[in-house]
């Protein structure tokens, strides 16, 4: 328990063992709460509560305004031949040595009538180490009551100067007793009442070696002030700029302390600190003191310190020195200054320099692969530096732009990033399509897209499913394939060389059975169409007609059909069937579209929400295998500008692209290369004009988003495979998550969030998703987590059990009117806890 209330057990059991009876008279009720935590809230209404002293069982009873009541219950209990040991409490009451009703009470057991709380506290304050002087001041306060002295007693003597103040604060350390104090100006009237404000400025000059003024609310901007420049001056690396004010330098080993205090006041404290620091800050025009960021130490104590580093992040961005920035970024992700939007706009500054790092790491390969076009697919597609992370690190920064309801703040740094990918993606373009061109238009020893069906579905046994996901480049299946690894079994990506020119009409027919044995690329009629065996397919009414005909047992279902019916309905789609084919139209439609910014959020949900949750439905409606492929990948870079933008040529044109032209007695301008059907290993007459870097034909399209061309990002397309996984595979660990500091109402898109976890006798790092959800669709996300790895590709969080962790969660739809905080488990999408619905109240 404590000090006190040990030392008054330990008397009431001595006259308890001598004398059986104790009856406690108490005029100013000043061991009311001894008896509050005797009883610990048990009731002594209707009789005695018995309790434990030591090895004696004492029956006690508390007066409650009737003495005839408390003698009543205590009768049965001490009269008799042996009577039970009995202790009675009045509170309020004096003793009435002649008419006392408890007089038989009285005089048989031990009576107290002037137990003193003060000398039973000085006892205890000795024990534990006060000295007589200290204690004399602790006592003269006529204020001063049970529970202070109980927290003064819990100090142990520590720091002899603390024992008034200890009545006013519950902290039991001298630091973060005076960063409780800064922190509150209400407390000095606490501490006038406890005549405790000189103990106050003792404990502070003992402390932090800061000689204050006796006037607490000027002594408060005083120190906050000695505080802060102190911890800023010792964080600064190699700087001997002048800081005015005069603020005298704390000693070495006061100086511990000083940090110490200004570590609770941020993490105990926060508002109070930031006002402070705000203040102290404008005060002394520290913004405004010339300081570089490079000598602005890790502790950022004021608010210009993590803006100035933000700055100097840009820079170091914009001057290409990615590693720097990223360390830079890095470092500052626990910075106290950073809000969620803070946040998000460092995110963006470690996103630029992870491309900047991607871009260099890819180009220091390229002078090796000349004029193979192999070397150039090997390159693109496989090792830990591939060129394909180029593409996705580029997305991904793109589609955290998307998010952004600000601007990037690094909008230079942003702006050049960006250029450096523009001829990222002409020079691999450029080099690519030359080699190509040079070999016959051909990749020696990579699978075709004609291939796919034949070789990979049809050997499948049934049931299985083909989604056919329209522009999906080879960079995003890899995002997707994280996505999987959890949930399915054997999976396995290929990369696969589309079918050119790299158009719907082509790509989608190269994936049709009959493809590996005869495909072309054909007019009909004045109708740019593919052939396979023979059949003229230039749409998708047509393609569909022909794999009905070609596997009489398949069906045909749009992505939207699979996320949407319900699951009986779903499972009678697709129950005779033993194909099912899935078509997504989502990327390329959004693409198309001309929201740049709108095709990004599209994109990110279909890889991180809704081709899984498809394949999850169509596993549950009876699919166990799965192939995935694309009919052709896609540019989505900067809109072009003029520079980048080519004439069409003259001859007879069919159809025009964005990226080819298809026709005859096509003329090649500058900055063009011409393939022939022949050379596209097709028996027509038909030529195809390509750019020969990453430009366009002036002609119908979005400027930012297009595709038909040889590039690597165009022509290279997944092959994506796996099986589901069976119930008996998805059992999971019987597991606790914990979810605190969730909002009420969400009034920003970005909110914080902790979360912790534990899991079973032999605890392991637990993999979550964490996610927004409205109406079974995702909303949001995590962008930002501490404590914890996160994985950028699936959004994942692996916590350690035990240790609380800090989700940073965007809400990217900010339309539905509540939201719902879901934790998966990212196996079986199985909710961890049960989901909290939080309405939605945005303010502008």
């Amino acid at each position: 328990m404590h000090p006190l209330h040990d030392r008054i057990s330990a008397l009431l059991h001595a006259h308890l063992a001598s004398k059986r009876i104790v009856v406690w008279y108490d005029p100013r009720k000043e061991f009311e709460p001894y008896f509050t935590e005797l009883l610990d809230s048990k009731t002594t209404g209707e009789g005695l509560v018995p309790v434990k002293f030591k090895k004696l069982k004492v029956q006690v009873g508390v007066f409650r305004g009737s003495y005839f009541a408390l003698r009543q219950q205590a009768e049965p209990h001490y009269a008799k031949e042996e009577p039970d040991h009995l202790l009675l409490y009045l509170p309020g009451e004096t003793w009435a040595q002649k008419s006392s009703p408890l007089m038989e009470l009285d005089l048989a057991g031990h009576r107290y009538t002037d137990l003193s709380l003060r000398r039973e506290a000085r006892h205890c304050l000795k024990d534990v180490g006060y000295s007589d002087g200290v204690i004399d001041d602790l006592l003269r306060p006529e204020s001063l009551g049970y529970a202070d002295l109980v927290r003064v007693l819990a100090g142990g003597g520590e720091g002899q100067g603390s024992g008034l103040l200890r009545t006013v604060f519950k902290e039991t350390d001298s630091e973060s007793l005076i960063a409780a104090w800064l922190a509150d100006p209400n407390t000095d009237e606490k501490l006038g009442q406890k005549d405790a404000g000189a103990e106050l400025l003792k404990l502070v000059a003992s402390r932090v070696g800061a000689t204050l003024p006796v006037e607490l609310p000027k002594t408060r901007r005083i120190l906050f002030r000695y505080l802060l420049v102190n911890e800023f001056r010792s964080d600064l690396q190699g700087s001997t700029v002048e800081i005015p004010g005069s603020v005298p330098a704390a000693g070495t080993k006061e100086l511990e302390r000083v940090r110490k205090i200004a570590g609770l006041l941020r993490s105990h404290h926060t508002e109070a600190y930031r006002a402070a620091a705000d203040e102290v800050e404008q005060e002394l025009g520290l913004p405004t003191l010339g300081i570089h960021p490079d000598h602005l130490g890790s502790l950022d104590t004021f608010r210009f310190e993590e803006r100035a580093l933000f700055g100097r992040c840009a820079e170091h961005i914009a001057e290409r020195r990615f590693q720097q920035a990223l360390d830079l970024a890095s470092a500052r992700q626990t910075s106290f200054w950073l809000t969620p939007e803070r946040r998000s706009q460092w995110e963006l500054c470690a996103r630029m320099a992870t491309l900047g790092l991607a871009m260099e790491a890819a180009k220091g390969q390229l002078q090796g692969l000349k004029d193979k076009p192999e070397a150039w697919f090997g390159w693109y597609t496989e090792g830990e530096e591939a060129g394909h992370l180029v593409d996705r690190r580029f997305r991904e920064l793109e589609t955290a732009v998307s998010t952004l309801e600000e601007d990037p703040e690094a909008e230079p740094a942003y702006s050049l990033i960006r250029q450096s990918y523009d001829r990222f993606l002409e020079g691999c373009t450029e080099g690519f399509t030359a080699a190509l061109a040079k070999r016959g238009w051909q990749v020696p020893g990579a699978l075709h897209q004609t291939r796919v069906f034949e070789d990979v579905v049809r050997p499948l046994p049934a049931k299985k499913a083909l989604i056919l996901v329209d522009a999906l480049r080879y960079e995003m299946a890899v995002t997707l394939k994280a996505r999987l690894e959890d949930r399915v079994d054997e999976l396995k990506l290929r990369p696969v060389v589309a079918a050119m020119p790299t158009i719907t009409p082509v790509g989608m027919a190269a994936l049709m059975p009959g493809a590996a044995t005869s495909f072309e690329v054909a007019e009909e009629g004045g109708k740019l169409g593919s052939k396979v065996s023979g059949t003229f397919l230039p749409d998708l009414a047509a393609r569909k007609k022909w794999l009905k005909e070609s596997v009489p047992a398949s069906t045909d279902l749009d992505l939207q059909s699979v996320l949407t019916l319900a699951p009986a309905k779903l499972k009678a789609q697709i129950d005779g069937a033993d194909l099912v084919v899935v078509r997504s139209q989502e990327i390329d439609a959004s693409g198309e579209g001309g929201l740049g910014s709108v095709a990004r959020r599209v994109m990110d949900g279909l890889l991180t929400t809704d081709l899984v949750k498809a394949m999850r439905r169509l596993s549950q409606a009876g699919i166990t295998h799965f192939v995935l492929c694309a009919d052709h990948g896609h540019h989505f870079a900067r809109a072009k500008e003029d520079a980048m933008k080519l004439d069409l040529p003259a001859g007879q044109r069919i159809e025009d692209h964005r990226r080819c032209v298809i026709g005859r007695g096509l003329q090649v301008a500058n900055g063009c290369v011409k393939a022939t059907a022949q050379e596209l290993g097709y028996t027509s007459d038909l030529e195809f004009l390509f750019p020969d870097g990453a430009g366009v034909f002036k002609c119908g399209g979005d400027l930012a988003f297009h595709h038909g061309g040889p590039s690597l990002q165009e022509l290279v397309v997944p092959l994506l495979t796996w099986r589901a996984r069976g119930a008996d595979d998805q059992a999971t660990e019987a597991v606790q998550v914990r979810l605190e500091g969730l909002p009420e109402t969400v009034t920003n898109p970005i909110f914080t969030v902790s979360i912790e976890c534990s899991q079973g006798l032999f605890a392991q790092p637990l993999k979550v998703y964490p996610v927004l959800m409205a109406q079974d669709r995702v909303v949001g996300e995590v962008v930002t987590a501490f404590d914890c790895e996160r994985d950028d590709a699936t959004q994942q969080v692996t916590l350690e059990p035990g240790r609380k962790a800090t989700l940073v969660f965007h809400l990217k739809d900010e339309s539905p009117a509540s939201i719902q905080v879901k934790i998966l488990d990212p196996r079986t999408d199985s909710e961890l806890l049960k989901p909290k619905t939080l309405p939605v109240s945005l303010t502008r």
